[in-house]
């Protein structure tokens, strides 16, 4: 109950702002981070109006030396490479549109083996704490449902039917991010995917 009051107020109830953003130290609400937030519209304005896709914008802002949020937010692990998973993070976060959304993970907390595990799940739409016009928005409501909309329709078309046999499993033993095989290689190769 004190998170939905606080969600009603605006509060923002996360220890990292999204990354555009910064937190007001004296009410607890989301302000515009001059620095970051034309980066965020620029990912929603090249994957909706460009048709770039994750991991174009991902070669992009490496080249360009843009700021990762984990740089931004000063996370001890934090890199210079842009992940297609930090685009996707962005173009699925309905904070840009100004509404502040409590409880949309859930994790969940195990013994096995005498060592704890946690499973973070996605919560049902309708067990979401959704308070509109909280903050400034950056992105419309209009574009952000078209980006949902795009990003479901790639999901149904990914397939080439061609899948390789390591697919979704092998690794960048430098970099840690997945390999993608390319057929056009000389016999075919894998390659990083952060390349």
């Amino acid at each position: 109950m004190g998170l939905k009051e606080r969600a009603k107020q605006g509060k923002y109830k996360a220890s990292v702002p999204p990354y555009g953003y910064k937190m007001n130290p004296h009410t607890n609400q989301l302000e515009v981070d001059e620095k970051t937030a034309p980066f965020v519209k620029e990912i929603f304005h090249l994957y909706l109006y460009k048709g770039w896709g994750m991991f174009k914008i991902t070669n992009d802002f490496m080249s360009r030396g843009i700021p990762t949020p984990r740089a931004i937010a000063g996370a001890i692990n934090a890199g210079s490479k842009w992940h297609q998973n930090t685009i996707k993070g962005i173009l699925n976060n309905p904070a840009y549109t100004g509404s502040l959304v409590h409880n949309r993970e859930e994790t969940t907390k195990f013994l096995s083996d005498s060592e704890l595990y946690k499973i973070r799940k996605k919560v049902d739409l309708e067990n979401q704490v959704i308070i509109k016009n909280t903050h400034s928005p950056l992105i419309s409501e209009e574009d952000f449902r078209a980006v949902q909309e795009l990003m479901k329709s790639k999901r149904t078309n990914r397939s080439n039917g061609k899948e390789s046999l390591f697919a979704h499993i092998a690794k960048c033993a430098d970099c840690g991010s997945g390999m993608h095989f390319k057929p056009d290689r000389r016999k075919g190769a894998y390659v990083c995917g952060a390349m």
